[in-house]
């Protein structure tokens, strides 16, 4: 039924059958809430467990003092990359031919590549990486 099985904080989403809810303050009773029905004159609560504070997992609402907004899915925490120009193994050596800045890689003894140039070390660019960055 859902993702968590504890009372969401203020902010916090939760999988509900299938659906993506935010926990959201109430300033005024249940105004916005995505599982109030205006029926006629009247309102009323399809949230199951209304009447009880307890998880959602749990048959209840965690309704009291908030609502829920139907949110998009959370997104994941984007993962911090570990670039070449922060690596204590990259040396900059200046610009290419258009002008973007070039490095090289220190983390190996020289490579022998098939140019004019011999052997090197590898040449990247500031914002490559790879799985051996040390700070």
């Amino acid at each position: 039924m859902s993702d968590k099985s504890k009372i969401c904080a203020i902010g916090e989403k939760k999988l509900i059958d299938g659906k993506w809810y935010e926990k959201a303050a109430a300033d005024t009773g249940c105004r916005g809430c995505a599982w109030k029905r205006e029926v006629g004159r009247s309102t009323t609560c399809e949230h199951p467990g209304w009447d009880t504070e307890e998880p959602v997992e749990e048959g209840g609402s965690e309704c009291h003092n908030s609502i829920w907004i139907a949110c998009d899915p959370p997104q994941p925490e984007p993962q911090a990359v570990d670039e070449c120009a922060g690596c204590r193994f990259w040396l900059e050596r200046g610009a290419d031919t258009a002008g973007d800045i070039l490095g090289s890689c220190r983390r190996n003894p020289p490579q022998v590549y098939r140019d004019d140039y011999g052997d090197r070390f590898p040449l990247t660019w500031p914002h490559d990486w790879c799985g051996e960055w040390k700070a």
